[in-house]
This record gives C-alpha cells, sequence and structure tokens, in this order.
C-alpha cells in the first residue's frame, strides 16, 4: 500500500513542458506525470529539493533533474509558502544538461487536475 500523499511539491503545475502532476508521498517519495511527449517522473524529496528521473513514453528519452519550490510572494517566507518550482533537467544521469524546467503552482489538490 502506498502512503497517503503529502508534502510540500504534491499539486498540478503549468510548467515549461506543459501541465505537471506532482504526488509526494509520506515517506518523501514522489512521482508525477507531465504532457510533453507522455512524459513521467519518480524521484525523492531531500532537504528542499526534489532530486528525480524522467522518462518520456513517447520518445523513449530518459534523464534527471531536479526542482526547488518557489514562494508565491515576498511575504510567504521562503520555502514555506511554495507558488510553484524552478529546477533544470539533463540527459542520462546530468541534472542540468538540458536547460530549465520551472512551473507554477495551481492547485494543491491533486483531485482538482485536468
Amino acid at each position: 500500500m502506498r502512503p497517503p500523499r503529502a508534502g510540500l511539491f504534491t499539486g498540478c503545475y503549468d510548467t515549461s513542458f506543459g501541465p505537471m502532476l506532482l504526488l509526494e508521498n509520506t515517506d518523501a517519495s514522489v512521482m508525477g506525470s507531465y504532457v510533453h511527449n507522455d512524459g513521467e517522473l519518480l524521484g525523492r524529496v531531500e532537504g528542499q529539493a526534489l532530486l528525480f528521473r524522467w522518462r518520456e513514453k513517447d520518445t523513449g528519452v530518459t534523464g534527471s533533474g531536479y526542482f526547488l519550490p518557489t514562494a508565491r510572494d515576498a511575504g510567504a517566507g521562503g520555502f514555506g509558502g511554495a507558488g510553484g518550482v524552478i529546477g533544470r533537467w539533463g540527459y542520462g544521469d546530468s541534472y542540468d544538461d538540458g536547460g530549465g524546467w520551472n512551473g507554477t503552482k495551481l492547485s494543491s489538490d491533486p483531485e482538482g487536475c485536468r
């Protein structure tokens, strides 16, 4: 049985690669999906970063990446008021040779993602 969903990264995002859904579990594991080339990611929260492996099912291309949470506004208290993610992605084992991957959190409720 999978641990219940919880955590800062859980939610729906509008990202540089289209809509994305992330589900963070109580054991710090994260799974997600994104529209671009029918992508999926699996990762783990380490400190304040989400480190992940991604795979595009349509192309078979794989890689690694990371996200850091961003604050909604200057008064949100930094990481405590996450309003999105900023990160990088890479091919294979590289976390950054592909470019930036950023997103705005649209909802913290994964049931509301469409």
